[in-house]
């Protein structure tokens, strides 16, 4: 932030640094004495932000079923990172395609908040730590997946689909019966609502039901 108030007092720097590539064109606008010290401070702030992020995939590993030790994890999560900088700067060009990604990202996760804000109020109140992790708990559903959950999650998603405008990545199909817009975040909230909260008002009568006839007994 400094830096960008530094550049923006300057007329004269706003013109040598182009911003659609700001850290190329740095030598030109910046005097060595102050150059090597901001570089300095870049490398050893990726390298201590990237340690926890190391740490933290290693960890996602394991939990999705890797069968590695923690520093193995780790080392792979190194080697998967590296081919993919490598692809990001010899191969494809990353920066496009990363806010493209980030773009299509609105396609999955309008439903899934949409679904899980629900859920937080038809259950009323927060989730149990211990049952989300306990087979046979209030949110183990059948055989561990809620059916319900994932057809509105995933009918959310097509209707996104359609409605998205991600250009050039993707266009939705629909998209010009809303003049070209992006109208996937209302397409995907309102279809995926409208399929989860009465499936999941039902389910929770029916289950309200068997505890009070279990009750009675």
């Amino acid at each position: 932030m400094i830096f960008e108030a530094c550049l923006n007092a300057s007329s004269k720097s706003c013109s040598i640094v182009r911003m659609a590539n700001p850290v190329q064109d740095l030598p030109k606008a910046l005097p060595p004495a102050f150059l090597v010290p901001f570089m300095v401070i870049i490398v050893v702030g990726l390298f201590s932000a990237n340690v926890l992020n190391a740490y933290t995939s290693g960890l996602a590993l394991q939990a999705i079923g890797v069968p590695l030790p923690r520093h193995q994890t780790v080392v792979v999560d190194m080697i998967l990172v590296a081919a993919m900088g490598f692809f990001a700067l010899y191969v494809y060009n990353f920066v496009s395609g990363f806010e493209s990604f980030l773009g299509l990202m609105i396609v999955w996760v309008t439903p899934w908040t949409a679904i899980y804000v629900a859920a937080y109020f038809i259950d009323r109140g927060p989730y149990v730590p211990e049952d989300l992790f306990r087979k046979g708990g209030r949110y183990w559903f059948q055989g561990g997946t809620n059916w319900n959950a994932m057809a509105a999650f995933l009918a959310g998603i097509v209707a996104a689909l359609l409605f998205v405008n991600d250009y050039p990545l993707f266009v939705g199909p629909l998209t010009s019966w809303v003049g070209g817009g992006d109208f996937s975040l209302v397409a995907g909230t309102v279809v995926s609502l409208g399929i989860y909260v009465p499936l999941a008002l039902r389910e929770r009568r029916v289950v309200k039901g068997l505890y009070e006839a279990a009750a009675e007994e």
